[in-house]
């Protein structure tokens, strides 16, 4: 037999206030007065049950009282614990916002840049657009953003709303913090994920293993020199079970001309042999788009991507609040009744 620890401290200060309000209102005993010695049997003989009442009716409503606090405690006992399974994965999702990201891409017959397209498409993957996109709303995910260095906008999450709203303020990098780290973005999220499942274990639940961590990469850039080789931050993610997705954005060689894409200040041929050898390396694979229709296919393959459970443990308890909720409002309703119906003020 316990206690709820969220019901039982309010119930204890409810008694414990009643208490005072009891002592604070005590009343004195009113004044001996001087009876007549031929009246006081017969006065005694018909007043008997009503005083008697009178003085043990205080008493009632304290034990009347004090099972309505009881059952505020909510007493109960645990039965046992269910394990609950819902479909889902750990993902966490890897933003390229280098100054790159501004040039113009084409979504849904309209021009926007690469940044705005991608949180646009990003938020409909999380929630959904009753489109094709179904969303994770099972799914853990997190968020970093990187240029010439790498940003961590949100931890493994399921709190989808917030993570969309902070996508939402990713804003493109500062010609000072301008690059293309792709290493050093893939070594911190293989870190994020290993130290969540970390987490779980010294929380004592190691039978919430998340087996199914993938991480997707989306950029439209080639690796900064003197950053972390992205083979090698596959590795390390390769050794803990995740998987990388990569989604480069490259040119559409259909709008422009030939001619058009020679006089881009950014060369339209994007090397993404080294992204495709890290993606193939942790059992991934690495997708090319163009435009936000693209982008929106590959997002349905990974939708596709086999789901495996999250174990939720939780307790059922069995409840014994009814019992004492409803003696106490009995006696209560019979303390009522007694002092509005039954007792009259006794001269």
């Amino acid at each position: 037999m316990e206690f709820d620890p969220q019901a039982w401290p309010w119930a204890l200060a409810a008694f414990g206030l009643y208490l005072i309000f009891l002592l604070l209102n005590r009343r004195r005993p009113p004044p001996a007065n001087l009876a007549v010695p031929a009246l006081s049997p017969l006065m005694a003989a018909q007043r008997g049950p009503k005083v008697l009442i009178q003085r043990y009716k205080p008493w009632l409503r304290l034990l009347a009282f004090s099972l309505i606090c009881l059952a505020l405690a909510r007493p109960r006992s645990g039965e046992q614990a269910v394990q609950s399974y819902q479909p889902g994965m750990a993902i966490m999702m890897i933003l390229d916002k280098s100054s790159s990201m501004l040039d113009p891409m084409l979504f849904l017959g309209q021009e926007e840049t690469r940044l705005d397209i991608v949180k646009a498409v990003f938020a409909d993957f999380v929630l959904g657009d009753h489109k094709g996109l179904a969303g994770r709303s099972n799914d853990r995910i997190g968020l970093i953003s990187f240029a010439g260095f790498a940003d961590e906008i949100s931890p493994l999450t399921t709190d989808h709303q917030s993570l969309v709203h902070f996508a939402q303020g990713i804003e493109p990098a500062a010609r000072y913090e301008d690059g293309t780290m792709i290493g050093d973005a893939l070594h911190m999220a293989s870190l994020r994920m290993i130290s969540y499942q970390a987490l779980l274990g010294r929380q004592g639940e190691a039978e919430l293993a998340i087996k199914s961590k993938i991480m997707i990469l989306l950029t439209d850039g080639q690796q900064t020199p003197g950053g972390l080789d992205p083979k090698e931050a596959a590795k390390l993610a390769q050794a803990n079970g995740i998987k990388l997705y990569s989604i480069a954005i490259v040119s559409d060689p259909s709008r422009g001309g030939m001619l058009g894409n020679l006089f881009r200040l950014n060369n339209p041929i994007l090397d993404t042999r080294l992204i495709e050898e890290a993606s193939h390396l942790t059992g991934g694979e690495m997708f090319k788009v163009s435009t936000g229709e693209a982008l929106i296919e590959v997002y349905k393959k990974i939708d596709e991507l086999e789901k495996t459970p999250f174990a939720e443990k939780r307790m059922v308890y069995q409840e014994y609040y009814a019992t004492p909720l409803a003696f106490g409002l009995f006696l209560l309703a019979l303390e009522l009744t007694l002092s509005l119906i039954y007792l009259k003020k006794i001269d």
